[in-house]
């Protein structure tokens, strides 16, 4: 457990972002993020399970931007809404949904490591 906060977990991806990030930088951050999302799905299975229905939905929305990058996809032409004008958008909405949802505080029960409690899920660093 990062003891700072009581925060269940961290995802450490700050130290990526830049003040004009290309498409591969994007594309790195969305990586560190997909591979630390994985390592806490395998971990805290239970605790998603029991409180998050929106997980898996973040997680994708960050592969998707991978694999888009990867086969030289417009932003443009993959945001049926109509509001991203280039990854670093759609980049930052997703960004949006995981502040969301590792700020939520969830209920462990039985999670080996952890006292039972309520913590806040994630710490992004």
């Amino acid at each position: 457990m990062n003891s700072a906060n009581n925060w269940l977990t961290s995802i450490k991806v700050k130290d990526t972002f830049v003040d004009d990030p290309t498409d591969e930088d994007i594309q790195i951050s969305s990586a560190i993020i997909v591979s630390s999302m994985e390592r806490i799905q395998k971990i805290f299975e239970k605790v998603i399970d029991d409180n998050f229905m929106d997980f898996d939905l973040v997680l994708d929305n960050f592969k998707s931007i991978i694999y888009h990058i990867n086969n030289n996809d417009k932003a443009e032409d993959t945001d049926s809404l109509g509001s991203w004008h280039s990854w670093k958008d759609a980049f930052n909405e997703y960004m949006a949904m995981l502040y969301d949802l590792a700020d939520e505080r969830v209920n462990v029960s039985g999670q080996r490591g952890f006292e039972d409690g309520r913590y806040k899920f994630i710490w992004v660093a």
